[in-house]
């Protein structure tokens, strides 16, 4: 079997989604943000144009969300 090798020197991840596991300020056991542009698709958070924060409890449920737009 071939085998290629990848470099990924100087090539970036994109973050479009981030969890934090720690409590939030609304009671959740851990957080997550998805970064979006102005048409709902995911894009990385450097050039993200809104984002959405989800407060979660440790089974997955959802118990606050919070909606963001960068001001332009």
């Amino acid at each position: 079997m071939d085998r290629e090798i990848i470099n990924l020197d100087g090539i970036e991840e994109k973050v479009t989604h981030e969890r934090y596991n720690r409590p939030t300020p609304n009671g959740g056991d851990y957080s997550e943000i998805f970064y979006m542009d102005d048409n709902g698709n995911y894009v990385d958070k450097k050039v993200a144009t809104k984002a959405v924060i989800y407060e979660c409890k440790n089974d997955g449920t959802a118990i606050n969300r919070t909606f963001m737009e960068k001001r332009k």
